[in-house]
């Protein structure tokens, strides 16, 4: 969970970098294209672990 955590922060921290650093409008879109793509990207990532610990050969054997 903390490493998770500190991975959402560090995206947060980049994404207000990016906001703070925005001229137009079209900057601020980039932003938010950037943001939303990195966050999908960790939210896949996090299904796939979970699935795999779901599943009988993940390690856990959990049952549903």
């Amino acid at each position: 969970m903390l490493k998770f955590a500190d991975q959402r922060i560090a995206i947060l921290q980049e994404g207000k970098t990016c906001v703070k650093a925005a001229k137009k409008d079209d900057d601020l879109n980039a932003c938010r294209e950037k943001f939303m793509a990195e966050m999908k990207k960790r939210r896949t990532e996090m299904k796939q672990k979970r699935e795999m610990m779901d599943s009988p050969q993940g390690g856990m054997g959990g049952s549903k």
